[in-house]
């Protein structure tokens, strides 16, 4: 499964009651997070790919690991979202996707890293660090060497 996060702005509008005019008033932004079931792959070819995809074969650097967090994960994942909403403030648009990024910014048009500075994104939250230990952890146990630990996520 994988958390999709649909953000919504609410407009109102005032009026200036000098002039007459109609100004459209913001309010606070509201998140929405639902909860996607993994598509089935029911082809030869999907399945193919899914099978080089396990193995780190299909793309260099990449891995799919299924069921990597539990649904219990999952859940608490998706309140930890909604307890920091206030953090998509600082969210980026590139390449037509809205991403969040904690420890260091990715530009995607120069594919540099920035240390983040914006507050609360400057290193990856300690509800979440769970992940990072989990992939370190696998990562050494498949490689069987040691791997520095994670200073970045991107949302």
């Amino acid at each position: 499964k994988k958390l999709q996060a649909v953000e919504e702005r609410k407009s109102k509008h005032e009026t200036d009651e000098n002039q007459n005019v109609c100004h459209p008033k913001q309010t606070a932004k509201t998140l929405h997070i639902k909860m996607l079931s993994a598509p089935t792959i029911n082809t030869k070819e999907g399945k193919r790919i899914i099978q080089q995809c396990l193995a780190g074969d299909y793309v260099p650097g990449l891995i799919f690991l299924p069921n990597f967090i539990t649904e219990a994960e999952q859940t608490q994942i998706q309140q930890d979202l909604m307890n920091k909403s206030h953090l998509w403030q600082y969210s980026k648009i590139q390449m037509k996707r809205r991403s969040l990024q904690f420890g260091y910014h990715l530009s995607y048009e120069t594919m540099e890293l920035y240390k983040s500075t914006e507050p609360g994104l400057e290193e990856v939250p300690h509800e979440w660090q769970f992940i990072a230990n989990r992939i370190t952890q696998f990562m050494e146990k498949k490689f069987g060497e040691e791997y520095k630990a994670f200073n970045q996520l991107i949302l």
